[in-house]
């Protein structure tokens, strides 16, 4: 004679506060980025977007406004002794479509840590950049500079020329104590 258990299992769920919190940044998300957001809600919710770092920025890449300016980032590292080490944020144009879809957003990161809204990243940038770049040496200073070069506007015939990267603007220095 056999016998069938029907014991029952409680279902196991997410904790209910992890499900609205979850809920909160898809909807802050959608109100970031969708077009049709009215300008009211849009300043109500950027606060909460700055301190919790979700903020999206504009996403000019068409319209109304497109982009008009290619750059690239450098860091330089200076060490004691006087020997000098430089480190180049990647060109898009040399990534294959992979490495562009991978790494979209570190390209966008780069594209909005040369604003001057985002001052108060710049130091934890160069020393993450020492982290990567020099782990085993420590510079006595890190110059970041911008390389850039501006867009000209589609001709008749658009062409995939590259774009001369002529402007430099050093944005900030990091000096480290001995």
């Amino acid at each position: 004679m056999s016998t069938t258990s029907t014991e029952s299992r409680p279902a196991q769920s997410r904790p209910r506060g992890i499900d609205v919190l979850i809920a909160a940044v898809l909807i802050l998300f959608a109100f970031d980025t969708l077009p049709c957001t009215p300008d009211s809600v849009r300043a109500a919710i950027r606060p909460l977007l700055h301190v919790t770092g979700l903020w999206q920025g504009t996403w000019s890449l068409f319209a109304p406004t497109p982009d008009s300016t290619n750059h690239r980032i450098r860091a330089d590292f200076y060490y004691p002794d006087g020997s000098h080490q430089a480190w180049e944020s990647p060109d898009w144009r040399s990534q294959s479509a992979w490495q562009r879809f991978a790494g979209h957003r570190q390209s966008e990161y780069f594209e909005k840590i040369i604003d001057d809204d985002s001052s108060p990243a710049w130091p934890a940038f160069a020393h993450d950049l020492i982290r990567q770049v020099s782990p085993d040496r420590g510079p006595e200073r890190v110059e970041l500079t911008v390389i850039s070069g501006d867009i000209p506007p589609p001709r008749d015939a658009w062409k995939m020329t590259p774009v001369p990267l002529n402007h430099e603007r050093k944005f900030f220095t990091l000096f480290i104590p001995d």
